[in-house]
């Protein structure tokens, strides 16, 4: 299930923005124009349906990063306002979470009907009733199950089901958002297995996911070769529940330990194991062309294209490269990515205020209005030479 819009409200500098969304989202603009900030507000999101029970400055704990509480995430440090996050799937389903000083509220929206709860902290969630006919459906602002004796007839019992898996997989759905920080890459020649819960970021526990997915190992080396023409393996010695992460140069037959293969080779291992892992669906990434040689950004493109398809993911990245971005434009000119697929959002900083402007994409691979910033850039270079 695709998330087709989100809706950011008073998060940071995001005062009011709403961004449809395409297979393939690339933010970009100047430094401290809030475009790490759209890739934040979803975190905090999946923080609260994990952990609904937690205190609300918790939540601003994206472990990566933690960006304090209410009044230092509120637009303008405006503890009258409310923050409020949306997410809106399949047009007709929708998940809003409202953040105010003294108070949370969950806003669920099915078939254009709305549904909702408010609490204090700690969550105590009050339980809203949903009437399905003759059965009660119970939603507690995360999950949805029947209540009481079933009194109903059959077909009714179904329809309750019915509704029940609607609402429980938007929560689901929510729990499949994980993120790529700009803090990223392994350190280390050998790896000990951790239990590694539902927001896994650091090395050991990346490194602990592929040790338990006999098949991610395999997965993550079909695209790295794709890419740099590197293949990468496992390596437990006999009897041993720690591995070493390796790596293969194809070109030139000669195997070496992860850790000292170089920075980007070890980065793009980690971004992929973040991508590939079966239940993360949408992937937000913090600039994934860094220490990269452009003829790599080019083919890390291009592999984001490929896992979209083969793997139906969907990205929102932030990039400051002109690289990464005219090389994805470059596959919608030659077929490879249709140009409803890929979204170019320009973001910018009024004042206090980030402001955000979606830039459409022909089926020629070109962006109307040009791609502003590196044109700036390009022009007074050019200037500079010419009075040279």
């Amino acid at each position: 299930m695709l998330l087709e819009n989100i809706t950011i409200k008073n998060f940071r500098s995001l005062r009011d923005i709403s961004l449809d969304l395409a297979k393939i989202n690339i933010i970009y603009g100047p430094a401290s124009s809030g475009k790490s900030s759209i890739l934040y507000a979803p975190l905090v999101i999946k923080n609260f349906v994990i952990n609904p029970s937690v205190q609300r400055d918790s939540l601003f704990d994206l472990r990566f990063i933690h960006l304090m509480g209410f009044e230092e995430c509120v637009f303008n440090r405006d503890k009258e306002s409310t923050i409020t996050i949306g997410f809106t799937y399949n047009q007709e389903r929708g998940y809003t979470v409202q953040f105010a000083e003294d108070e949370v509220t969950v806003v669920l929206k099915i078939n254009n009907e709305e549904f909702e709860v408010s609490s204090p902290y700690p969550m105590q969630l009050n339980r809203t009733v949903l009437i399905d006919e003759e059965d009660n459906v119970v939603w507690n602002g995360i999950n949805a199950f029947q209540s009481g004796h079933l009194s109903g007839a059959a077909h009714n019992r179904q329809n309750a089901q019915d509704l029940i898996k609607e609402i429980n997989s938007i929560a689901e759905n929510i729990k499949k958002i994980d993120i790529i920080p700009i803090r990223r890459g392994f350190f280390k020649p050998i790896y000990n297995p951790i239990n590694v819960g539902s927001l896994a970021y650091n090395e050991d526990e990346v490194a602990s996911l592929i040790m338990k997915d006999q098949y991610l190992s395999d997965t993550i080396s079909v695209y790295l070769e794709e890419i740099i023409n590197y293949s990468f393996s496992l390596y437990s010695p006999s009897g041993a529940s720690n591995a070493y992460l390796k790596v293969t140069d194809r070109k030139n037959k000669f195997p070496a330990n992860l850790v000292n293969a170089g920075f980007g080779l070890s980065q793009l291992v980690y971004m992929l194991a973040k991508i590939l892992l079966p239940q993360n669906k949408l992937i937000l990434i913090e600039e994934p062309e860094i220490h990269l040689h452009p003829e790599l950004i080019h083919k890390l493109a291009k592999a984001f294209v490929s896992i979209m398809n083969n793997e139906q993911k969907q990205f929102i990245i932030v990039t400051h490269s002109e690289v990464f971005i005219s090389s994805l434009l470059s596959l919608v000119a030659q077929k490879v990515l249709e140009p409803q697929d890929l979204k170019i959002i320009f973001a910018k900083k009024d004042n206090k205020e980030t402001i955000i402007e979606v830039q459409k994409v022909s089926d020629k691979g070109q962006v109307e209005g040009g791609l502003k910033t590196f044109i700036d850039v390009q022009l007074e270079q050019v200037k500079y030479l010419l009075n040279a």
